[in-house]
């Protein structure tokens, strides 16, 4: 059986949280936890759609933005967030997000 390739989003939003905070070795932890437990892989090339970035509306989304991008392409099978938080707090950019990502049939995860 293949194993589903997850593309994770873990972000936080800003400077400080990601130089001085736990956030993203916290989010990382528990991304591979459930990836593990759904016996999926994450690609190496699929980390670099993580870091820090604003989910707020009218921020550059740089990473999502590039992610919904290479949803094209064949690169992942799913994306994956440890709370709906971290995908975006902006709900037209969501919505379009994810009616992107259902185009080109891949799955949305959300372990919390």
């Amino acid at each position: 059986m293949k194993k589903l390739r997850f593309a994770p989003i873990i972000r936080v939003s800003t400077e400080k949280q990601k130089d001085k905070g736990e956030s993203l070795n916290v989010q990382t932890k528990q991304i591979k936890q459930y990836v593990k437990s759904l016996n999926g892989v994450v690609p190496e090339h699929c980390w670099q759609y993580s870091g820090q970035e604003h989910a707020t509306p009218d921020q550059e989304r740089y990473k999502l933005d590039k992610l919904l991008e290479d949803s094209a392409k064949g690169l992942f099978d799913a994306v994956i967030v440890v709370d709906a938080s971290r995908w975006s707090r902006d709900n037209l950019k969501s919505k379009a997000g994810l009616e992107t990502l259902r185009t080109h049939d891949i799955k949305f995860f959300t372990p919390l």
